[in-house]
């Protein structure tokens, strides 16, 4: 290594990288799929380049980075074929090295690259390649090996070959991290495995979980405790439905295995397990935080207070055992389910969830507020009450606490002062702050501005930051004009100006229904969209819903997060069909009056007003890449919200509350009044799961629903399906706190909270049902056949015909 080689090389380098940066440059300004190929050249490029100074002695760091286990070098990809050359340059870059650890290390990440893409000859390949490179990654290989085999229906051949790798591991008289961490991680296998199977007693099963739980002590892992616990917690809701009465257990709901059954002592004693499992699962990572703590809250809220007086105090001492552990901001993402069981009847029980959302209050008090005050202006005046006395509680401990939760509850006063607000017929537009004087007058002030990113923490952040470091955005004026909305409850568009000088737009909205139906949802969705993160198959086409925050500050009343270059869909075909909407509802309603039945009312409206919305994507995305990303992107939003949708029974999903994103054509859907089958009940009952009408299916392209829509489709409901336990957990908060809606009469008027128990349950259970595969009063279909189902059902003329006319079902 003479200076002349490196400076030849530096030469070579420099002007390889030359000749990419025209076509870079003019690939990364059409998109970045054309772009990604000449990222991944310039990948290359720099890895040569660190095994040049890495060969000559010159390189900072012991070891190449892609040549490690650093995460930050294994990647996700959406197309298998376009990371192939990096690992491929890599593989001879190791190899001219005499690196064959780190070359079997590399194979080892493309071999997970390709099953996760689901081309199980190349991973196969891949992982027989790195065991023949070195003995070190022969376990690691024949992990992969036996994952394959199972995705290929060899569940047996699986097993065994876990069964044989254990025991080899197991043999080795030395003892190091890594060892450690494989052992551990085909315990998990089997113990997953065995369970899929039902060929195993439960007590084998556990056996592996536990063998898990003592390696993951060595090596800080949180998997192991949070499957135990899952099992436990299994065994406990399957002995539960053994000791049912048979006749309450729902259609297609059996239990499949009924492992050790006894008495209802041995079912509750599960319960401090689970939370035992779960609290130390949590205390080491939070990667399951959200199905994990939902859970223990729920097991801790129903246990049998009143007949397990001794395994109570277990369960109490475990529960707070979690209070003490866990950190505090872990509470805020529970907070609803928190506050929904305020008048719990166990005292012991109440005063623990008051020390929670008191410890809460005090730790973050900005956040905490949209939260815990709204309860104090609820109409049931035993919870709004006790909601006061933590907030009594809470400020007795810190003046700073008291001064801004004073502040906060007068700024509150005044937003619901505006929700309330009737305004007058001859105002048409506008309305202005300066004529509410108080509300003018209390800017700036400390209260954090309620967007979701604002009052969502940040579980990435280390112990010693607050998780609301980055976010923690505070009113600091309020602009004057207020904008009347044209919907029938008049909703009022205010905009502050908060302290980072960005503009937060904000509706202001009362209803006749809950508000909080729409924060339930907006939960549901957010822990929808981390399970489908969590997914290959959904995170490869980057599926997700769009949120955004809602937050009740009484039970009718309630500030939504403005969500910016929306359009409503029938504004969209409405523009596109250059009609004027006078003349179009007159034509409609004299069509309709008649027409000799609804079906042929249907057929004229469709020929009169064909589909026209993939207009709206060659308008609004000229560029063919664009175009093609953002109409994908439609279908697959589509297929996510239809089968959210479906499963919590939303329903009036008329053409203004489906919104189409102007810059990125994702769908995005607005106004949950109308959930849990509340549209069956309505004067015309509506008939179809969701909306797939002539213009939808339209802007998919010439497959319809056939292409993306029907992929993406059936990935949502696997996903769902595969995670009912942790998705039911999340609706607990219905059955504890009704919907004020739920409560009323109708002939009376008066609340019954009996009647609003009743809905609460029947709304569960539907779900559940939906989420077995159960469709109407039938037995349970596979997702495929389940997806397939629902979309003859929204697309079929018949029911089509039935709906409302000014849902307008040929739009």
């Amino acid at each position: 290594g003479n200076p002349a080689t490196s400076a030849d090389f530096d030469n070579i380098l420099h002007q390889a990288m030359l000749n990419i940066a025209g076509p870079t440059k003019t690939a990364s300004m059409e998109s970045y799929r054309n772009l990604y190929p000449f990222l991944m050249r310039l990948q290359i490029y720099s890895d040569i380049e660190d095994a040049f100074k890495f060969q000559k002695g010159l390189f900072e760091y012991e070891v190449l980075p892609f040549a490690s286990n650093d995460k930050r070098y294994q990647f996700k990809v959406e197309n298998l074929a376009s990371i192939e050359p990096l690992y491929s340059a890599r593989q001879v870059i190791l190899e001219k090295l005499d690196g064959k650890e780190a070359c079997a290390r590399v194979a080892l990440q493309y071999a997970r690259l390709a099953r996760e893409s689901l081309n199980y000859n190349a991973a196969t390949s891949a992982a027989r390649r790195a065991e023949f490179l070195h003995p070190n990654a022969a376990p690691e290989a024949q992990i992969e090996i036996a994952k394959l085999l199972r995705l290929r229906g060899r569940n047996q051949d699986a097993l065994k070959v876990i069964e044989r790798q254990i025991k080899i591991v197991t043999s080795h008289s030395d003892s190091n991290s890594r060892r450690e961490t494989l052992r551990m991680e085909m315990h998990l296998l089997l113990g997953d495995w065995y369970d899929e199977s039902m060929s195993y007693s439960p007590e084998i099963i556990l056996d592996h979980y536990k063998q898990a739980q003592k390696l993951a002590s060595k090596v800080s892992s949180d998997e192991a405790s949070f499957k135990l616990g899952r099992f436990y917690d299994y065994l406990y809701s399957a002995t539960d439905a053994d000791n049912e009465n048979k006749d309450q257990v729902t259609p297609g709901a059996t239990v499949e295995r009924s492992p050790l059954r006894g008495n209802a002592k041995n079912r509750y004693e599960y319960v401090s397990l689970v939370i035992q499992c779960y609290t130390n699962a949590l205390s080491k990572g939070n990667s399951n935080v959200h199905e994990a703590l939902s859970r223990v809250l729920t097991l801790w809220f129903d246990f049998d207070w009143e007949n397990e007086e001794q395994l109570g105090q277990e369960v109490q001492k475990k529960m707070q055992d979690a209070v003490n552990i866990l950190p505090t901001h872990f509470w805020m993402l529970v907070m609803a389910q928190l506050l929904s069981r305020l008048l719990h009847k166990s005292p012991n029980v109440q005063d623990l969830l008051v020390k929670i959302l008191e410890k809460v209050l005090l730790k973050f008090p900005r956040e905490a507020f949209w939260f815990v005050v709204p309860v104090t202006k609820g109409q049931q005046k035993e919870s709004a009450a006790l909601a006061q006395e933590i907030i009594h509680r809470a400020t007795g401990h810190s003046r700073p606490v008291k001064k801004l939760l004073k502040s906060g509850t007068a700024l509150m006063n005044e937003l619901i002062g505006i929700c309330l607000h009737k305004v007058d017929e001859k105002v048409k537009k506008v309305l202005r702050v300066r004529d509410f004087r108080k509300l003018n007058n209390m800017f700036p002030t400390d209260v954090v501005i309620p967007t979701l990113k604002n009052l969502t923490p940040s579980l990435s952040r280390s112990v010693d930051s607050s998780p609301f470091a980055e976010t923690c955005v505070t009113f600091e004026r309020v602009f004057d004009e207020i904008v009347i909305m044209k919907s029938l409850m008049k909703p009022k568009k205010l905009t502050f100006l908060g302290s980072d000088g960005k503009e937060y737009p904000f509706l202001f909205k009362r209803e006749d229904g809950d508000m909080r139906k729409d924060t339930r949802l907006i939960d549901f969705v957010t822990v929808v969209n981390r399970l489908l993160s969590k997914d290959a198959s959904a995170n490869a086409r980057k599926l997700s819903l769009r949120t955004y925050a809602v937050h009740p500050i009484t039970d009718v009343c309630g500030i939504l997060e403005w969500v910016s270059d929306l359009i409503p869909l029938r504004g969209a075909v409405a523009s596109l069909q250059k009609r004027n909407h006078v003349n179009e509802s007159r034509e409609i309603q004299i069509e309709h009056q008649r027409s000799v039945n609804n079906l042929a009312f249907l057929n004229w409206a469709k020929a009169r007003y064909p589909p026209v919305l993939h207009k709206f994507f060659q308008q609004k995305f000229r560029d063919p890449a664009a175009w093609l990303q953002a109409r994908t992107l439609f279908a697959r939003s589509t297929a996510a919200w239809c089968m959210v949708g479906y499963v919590v029974g939303l329903g009036d999903r008329h053409g203004e509350n489906i919104m189409l994103n102007t810059h990125t054509g994702q769908c995005v859907h607005v106004d949950f009044a109308c959930l849990f089958e509340k549209g069956k009940s309505l004067k015309i009952p509506e008939v179809v799961p969701f909306r797939l009408t002539p213009n939808i299916v339209d802007a998919m392209g010439v497959t319809g629903y056939e292409g993306s829509f029907r992929c993406a489709a059936e990935i949502v409901m696997r996903i769902l399906r595969e995670n009912r336990s942790g998705l039911m957990s999340v609706l607990e908060t219905f059955l504890h706190d009704p919907l004020v809606e739920w409560m009323l009469e109708k002939r009376t008027g008066r609340k019954d909270i009996g009647s609003a128990r009743d809905h609460a349950v029947k709304a569960r259970r539907l779900i559940e049902d939906k989420l077995r595969g159960i469709v109407g009063h039938g037995f349970p279909l596979s997702t495929e056949g389940q997806v397939e189902r629902l979309i003859g059902d929204a697309t079929s003329d018949e029911n089509l015909s039935k709906m409302y006319v000014w849902w307008m079902s040929w739009i």
